[in-house]
């Protein structure tokens, strides 16, 4: 987990620090922040170190986390267009569920982040 450089988008600073704190205990050191979707993209515009997997919050300002997908899916940052999503909310639903399969996320958690479910998500990334 050592080696993942891990993108956390959240507007919302209490879910930012738990997503850290679980990421933290999980091992991975490599940790940027984004508070919305338009933060995300200049994140991996301008990442210093190659950035293994998103995770997103769906309900943000500016732009939201369907948004950010749409964008990095339809290649506004070339070298991301692939790059591992998983989308975190707190309002789980059958239809951000299904959004999820439509705009080719590669999982859904719900919010508070738990560390097993943190652990198969890096499992995932670590395999793909």
């Amino acid at each position: 987990m050592e080696n993942l450089t891990i993108l956390i988008v959240d507007d919302d600073e209490l879910s930012r620090r738990l997503l850290l704190k679980v990421l933290e205990g999980c091992g991975v050191k490599n940790i940027v922040v984004a508070k919305n979707g338009s933060e995300a993209i200049e994140a991996l515009t301008n990442a210093q170190t190659k950035i293994n997997a998103v995770l997103s919050d769906i309900d943000m300002p500016v732009l939201d986390g369907w948004g950010f997908v749409s964008k990095i899916r339809l290649g506004a940052v070339p070298d991301y267009k692939n790059v591992p999503i998983y989308m975190m909310t707190a309002r789980g639903s059958e239809e951000n569920e299904q959004k999820s399969r439509y705009k080719k996320v590669n999982g859904y958690a719900l919010k508070p982040p738990r560390k097993d479910v943190i652990s198969k998500i890096l499992d995932e990334i670590l395999t793909a």
